[in-house]
């Protein structure tokens, strides 16, 4: 992730690679990391309820009461905006 503290905002940054880069350091990469931070940066993104409001959509249908809901999203019921590894490994 990237701390943005300009903008007071968090951006995932998340890059998976095919194989072990053959490079540790920062310094001897400095081009290609720029590169890398641009991209991650100024990507175009949705937000938490953009994301989540399209997994809803795509995989069962919303409902207007909680009890109802096999799943939910909320700031502090069932999923969280800090359950980040869930977001992260089911939703996105």
């Amino acid at each position: 992730m990237v701390l943005d503290v300009y903008e007071n905002k968090v951006v995932w940054a998340d890059i998976s690679l095919k194989s072990q880069p053959r490079w540790n350091n920062v310094e001897n990469n400095m081009s290609g990391m720029i590169l890398m931070g641009k991209a991650l940066t100024t990507m175009k993104k949705p937000n938490l309820y953009d994301l989540l409001m399209l997994n809803a959509k795509a995989r069962g249908e919303l409902c207007e009461a909680i009890e109802d809901a096999d799943t939910v999203f909320s700031v502090d019921n069932g999923i969280t905006p800090y359950d980040t590894d869930i977001i992260v490994s089911q939703y996105l």
